[in-house]
């Protein structure tokens, strides 16, 4: 190669070697087994163990041979190196990773293991516009870290549930005010508060409104709390969705429609 001179300093492509770093590889010693903290958790349905543990885990991700142009165009066979991505029929996207080299072989033989840690995973997962990331997939332990998990990691922050999360309360507490505060709402809206979480994880809201609010007026209410949390970018990061409980204030007089 006319522009490798080692001897001048420089690489195949002709750049100096002068001035530049080389890091050690962190998992230079790496066994390929599954650290004994995250396999405990993968077995615990305690979810905040299990995302301290991911978080501080070695993880593969599962590189497999896609074909590339040319191969596409009939020409000679080449295959270009890509990251998994699963699509359920829904359209949700997920990035698969496995906690040890035998429960990705035991999924996938041919795919090349590539190790990561977990917040270098989350941030693959959210630049791939992954809904989740799904650790160990095919094996019994298999776990799914949902939205607000996957962006807790590539922020590199501690995950809490959706219902016990400051940020989550006061960006609650902030829509409350602004409902409340509206004049076309007056006393319409008793209370808006985090109420706990769904099964699936979403987080409940619960509207206070009077009693006998008509169907119509019910929407419009429930379409503005809405729309005042869904302004609340940190607060998508942190929640799983979201799901409204209308609860019955204590007993008040007619109240309008919204016009």
């Amino acid at each position: 190669m006319a522009d490798h001179e080692p001897v001048a300093g420089r690489d195949t492509g002709g750049v100096p070697w002068h001035g530049r770093e080389l890091t050690d590889n962190p998992f230079a010693q790496d066994t390929g087994n599954v650290d004994p903290l995250l396999a405990a958790a993968l077995a615990d349905p305690d979810e905040e163990a299990l995302l301290a543990a991911v978080a501080r885990a070695r993880l593969f991700v599962p590189v497999v041979a896609a074909p590339g142009d040319e191969a596409a165009a009939g020409t000679d066979s080449v295959a270009d190196m890509a990251t998994v991505v699963l699509t359920s029929p829904d359209g949700e996207r997920a990035l698969p990773a496995f906690s040890s080299l035998t429960a990705l072989t035991g999924w996938d033989a041919a795919a090349r293991p590539v190790p990561v840690t977990a917040q270098t995973l989350a941030q693959a997962a959210v630049q791939e516009r992954c809904d989740a990331v799904v650790v160990d997939l095919g094996h019994e332990q298999a776990r799914v870290l949902r939205a607000s998990m996957v962006y807790a990691l590539a922020q590199g922050r501690a995950w809490v549930p959706a219902d016990q999360d400051v940020v989550v309360g006061e960006s609650v507490d902030t829509a409350r005010a602004a409902v409340v505060a509206d004049e076309r709402l007056h006393g319409l809206v008793h209370d808006v508060r985090v109420g706990g979480l769904t099964p699936s994880g979403e987080l409940r809201v619960d509207v206070v409104v009077p009693r006998g609010l008509d169907r119509q007026t019910l929407h419009l209410v429930l379409a503005e709390v809405g729309r005042q949390l869904s302004g609340d970018v940190e607060l998508r990061a942190r929640i799983d969705g979201v799901t409204f409980s209308v609860v019955a204030g204590p007993g008040a007089g007619p109240v309008s429609p919204i016009g």
